[in-house]
């Protein structure tokens, strides 16, 4: 193989990291996005008082109409069918870690697609 023909091979793969790399940042900013969406409605719900009449979600677009009984104590599934109680600040925790991985997940990913940038301007 000619030099030419390994720069394009070289190019081409590059390329196709960039492309993989994008979609996985991609990703870990659509979690970052849910995390916070679900961090802002564990904070409203703490907010509200007892007894407030609220929608609660039974799928994606349905709702039913139900009365708050305790704005501080959440049920999180563990997995295989189990829940636990949380109350507000242990659910707020637990998202702030989610997010401080994402968060490094996001970095390690940026810097990535950076050195691969570098190269892929030096291959040109």
């Amino acid at each position: 193989m000619t030099n030419s023909t390994m720069d394009q091979i070289d190019t081409q793969m590059v390329n196709q990291q960039i492309t993989q790399l994008e979609q996985q940042l991609e990703s870990v900013n659509e979690n970052i996005t849910n995390i916070k969406s679900i961090k802002d409605a564990i904070i409203q719900i703490g907010n509200t008082k007892k007894d407030t009449e609220i929608l609660s979600p039974v799928s994606n677009g349905i709702f039913i109409k139900t009365k708050l009984i305790d704005s501080d104590l959440f049920l999180v599934n563990t997995g295989d069918g189990t829940t636990v109680e949380k109350n507000k600040e242990e659910i707020l925790k637990i998202l702030d870690d989610q997010m401080v991985q994402m968060n490094d997940i996001e970095l390690e990913l940026i810097n990535n697609l950076n050195k691969l940038n570098i190269r892929l301007g030096k291959s040109n």
